[in-house]
């Protein structure tokens, strides 16, 4: 099966991020968690431990360019259906393959929060009660993938927002963008 060409934009985007991820890297050619949670941005502590756990394929507590790149091609490469699972697996904290009410009313937040959209706490919080009971549809108390694959389909007004181009997503941090590597200044002799 091929690899799907890659929008331009997206192109682009992976040439940037992979000359910034050099640059991060340094020489050690590793990205701690530090270092991405800074430049990406991603002010929630437990997404971005989910977000790294995910990128972190040997489980090292690194990111090597390897990893950095086939994390970020998988999903821009993906289908709407891949994207979808990995949204799904950022928010399955516990990889149980399932997400309870809690998880989904937090992804719902973290995403109206990172969109920086204009709802307050109750309108959130209805919303995701509203999609969560439409979603588990054998109303178990939780949603399986196929029934949150489901919910895409049946309301793409409603979570479109949720699966953003890869590109939209990371871009906003400039600071990936424009990494540069540290000056070092000599002391005067």
């Amino acid at each position: 099966m091929a690899t799907p060409r890659l929008p331009r934009k997206d192109r682009r985007l992976l040439r940037r991020l992979r000359r910034s991820f050099r640059t991060l890297a340094g020489p050690q050619k590793q990205l701690t968690a530090a270092t991405l949670k800074k430049v990406l941005g991603i002010r929630d502590e437990a997404l971005f431990a989910r977000f790294f756990a995910l990128f972190d394929a040997d489980g090292n507590g690194a990111i090597d360019e390897e990893e950095f790149l086939s994390g970020l091609g998988a999903l821009m490469g993906s289908s709407q259906t891949e994207r979808l699972r990995f949204l799904f697996r950022l928010y399955d904290d516990g990889g149980r393959g399932y997400l309870t009410r809690p998880q989904f009313a937090k992804l719902m937040e973290l995403t109206v929060a990172e969109q920086s959209l204009e709802l307050g706490q109750r309108a959130v919080s209805d919303l995701a009660w509203a999609l969560f009971r439409q979603a588990d549809k054998n109303k178990n108390g939780s949603i399986s993938f196929e029934e949150f694959h489901d919910l895409f389909t049946q309301f793409p007004e409603a979570t479109g927002g949720l699966t953003l181009d890869v590109a939209d997503w990371i871009a906003p941090s400039r600071r990936l963008l424009r990494a540069r590597r540290p000056r070092i200044r000599r002391p005067p002799i």
